[in-house]
Parts: C-alpha cells; structure tokens; sequence
C-alpha cells in the first residue's frame, strides 16, 4: 500500500522555504540532485542517525547553533 507523502513547499515548488537550518538548507540541496522518495529515505536515515546519537549518548540534548544567517 502506498502512502502519500507531500513535502511543504512554497509556490515555486521549492521545498522548505523558510527553513533557514542546517538540515533544511541540506535538504534543499539534495532535492536539486535527488529524485523524492530518495529525499524522503535520506531524511528519515538522518533523523534516525540524530535521534540514536542523542539516546545512546545519554546526555541532554543541547542544540548547536544555527551558523545559517536568519
């Protein structure tokens, strides 16, 4: 069964527009080389990748800071 997955864009098509994060500025850069369901793969092994460092680290978490420009 598939499901459909619709990614937030702005009227040009360009995903995450307003994001102005490191993730989403990669994100918008492999969506220039990458087909979608690559996009969507690639994402969710990122966030997995995040999410396992933070549980097995056992520390709090701490966000670092944006060196993307607001």
């Amino acid at each position: 069964m598939e499901q459909n997955c619709q990614l937030p864009r702005d009227s040009s098509g360009r995903l995450l527009p307003g994001i102005r994060s490191p993730i989403g500025e990669w994100m918008n850069g492999l969506e220039a080389r990458a087909p979608k369901n690559v996009l969507i793969v690639a994402t969710a092994n990122k966030l997995a990748r995040i999410v396992w460092a933070i549980l097995s680290s056992g520390e709090d978490y701490r966000a670092a800071p944006s060196s993307v420009a607001a």
